[in-house]
């Protein structure tokens, strides 16, 4: 019995020690552990911040940018307000606007996320430094471009009108509160609406009214000098007897006759056209003071031409019941445009002339109408550009009123154009 009652005793001790052992050992590594695993709790807290600052940074960035109609100082406020209400934890962060102007803003910042075990190792957080860049987009195509920077309803859709231009974008630069309208028996469908004042009526799909002003993309385009003018003084019974290729000679003014092709060159005084099958002949034709229109009946083709118009008086009229069919060249100086008037030329006081498509009319032009002193209308049943592949409006002012329809398309590739300009704010994106 003694044997056994040794033997218990020594395996108690025995047992005992290596508790102890144990104890010291757990002691030596347990505190190190927990360290180390507290520390990759920090870390992973950490990241997290990190990532809902940077997704609060990007959200800041683009909702900036976006707001084009203000100055750089406001933007820069708009910026400092968002990202406060964006962030949960931003008063714990150094937020900077580093960039504000134009198509892009910059933002940052830097700040530490709070640790709970690396404190015990003298950090008072883990150091974040995010930032993001974020650049405006100008990728949808503008078919219609209202240049008047200050003006009310420079583009309108009235008087049971339609409007329609899925394909590309409506501008309208003035900053006007009610810069565009559409009444309540009319429509307008676009790719997008961008005005930088506002809007009385209902578009679809709704208009962005924060964006910039679009600039003329032909501003820095200038008309060929004219040259002596080529008449159309003979008259009308006088035409009908000659050949229907005419050289035109120096004169006075007024009609043409079934048949006809003119050439380019200048021509002066108002023009009456009023037959059919005339034709111009590819070239720049430049219409200096001349009010030209087609009359009721005609029917007219141009094809690879730009018609110029100059001086404060020139017009170009489209009445009922004709047909114009017109494409512009595909290079050269006016490649891609239609119609061109100087945006340095002289134009009227607060009254501008209108070009006009008026009921009835049928009007296929392929290319550019760029009429920056004047104001483009179109009324009265009219079916303008409806067929044609590639089209865009550029104008002071555009009215499409009186139970008229306007559809406009922009594949330049099928139609054999350069890229149709100008480009629409359409949003933004994050810069890689």
């Amino acid at each position: 019995m003694r044997i056994v009652s040794k033997v218990r005793t020594a395996l108690t001790r025995y047992k005992a020690d290596k508790s102890g052992q144990f104890a010291v050992m757990f002691s030596l590594f347990a505190i190190p552990l927990m360290m180390a695993v507290g520390i990759v709790v920090d870390l992973n807290v950490a990241q997290k911040n990190k990532t809902q600052l940077a997704a609060a940074l990007d959200a800041t960035a683009l909702a900036a940018v976006t707001k084009q109609n203000v100055t750089e100082a406001e933007r820069i406020n708009y910026a400092e307000t968002y990202f406060a209400g964006a962030f949960e934890g931003a008063a714990d962060y150094d937020f900077k606007v580093v960039s504000a102007k134009g198509d892009t803003v910059e933002v940052a910042a830097t700040g530490f996320s709070p640790v709970t075990f690396a404190r015990a190792m003298g950090r008072k957080g883990l150091k974040i430094r995010e930032k993001s860049t974020a650049v405006l987009t100008r990728t949808k195509v503008v078919c219609i471009l209202a240049l008047n920077p200050n003006g009310m309803r420079t583009f309108s859709v009235t008087n049971r009108s339609t409007f329609e231009s899925p394909t590309c974008a409506v501008q309208v630069n003035s900053n006007h509160s009610r810069a565009l309208q559409v009444d309540k028996t009319s429509s307008a469908i676009a790719a997008d609406f961008c005005v930088v004042g506002g809007v009385e009526g209902t578009v679809s799909p709704y208009a962005n009214t924060e964006c910039s002003k679009l600039d003329d993309p032909y501003k820095s385009v200038r008309a060929p000098a004219s040259t002596p003018c080529i008449s159309l003084g003979i008259k009308k019974k006088d035409l009908a007897a000659m050949t229907t290729e005419l050289t035109m000679e120096t004169g006075t003014s007024a009609e043409v006759v079934d048949g006809v092709t003119l050439y380019p060159g200048t021509y002066c005084g108002d023009i009456n056209i009023s037959a059919a099958n005339v034709k111009f002949a590819p070239g720049i034709y430049i219409f200096d003071d001349a009010r030209v229109r087609f009359r009721a009946g005609s029917s007219v083709v141009a094809n690879e031409v730009t018609f110029v118009v100059k001086g404060a008086r020139s017009t170009i009229n489209v009445e009922k019941d004709s047909k114009f069919v017109l494409t512009a060249p595909r290079t050269g100086p006016f490649a891609g445009l239609a119609i061109f008037q100087d945006s340095e030329d002289e134009f009227p006081g607060n009254k501008r002339v209108r070009s006009r498509i008026k009921g009835g009319a049928t009007m296929e032009i392929t290319g550019t109408i760029y009429l920056p002193g004047q104001e483009i209308e179109v009324f009265g049943s009219s079916e303008y550009g409806n067929i044609t592949p590639a089209t865009a409006y550029i104008g002071y002012e555009v009215h499409i009123k009186n139970n008229s329809t306007l559809s406009v398309r922009v594949d330049h590739t099928a139609a054999g154009l350069p890229p149709v300009l100008p480009r629409a704010d359409e949003g933004a994106r994050i810069a890689q």
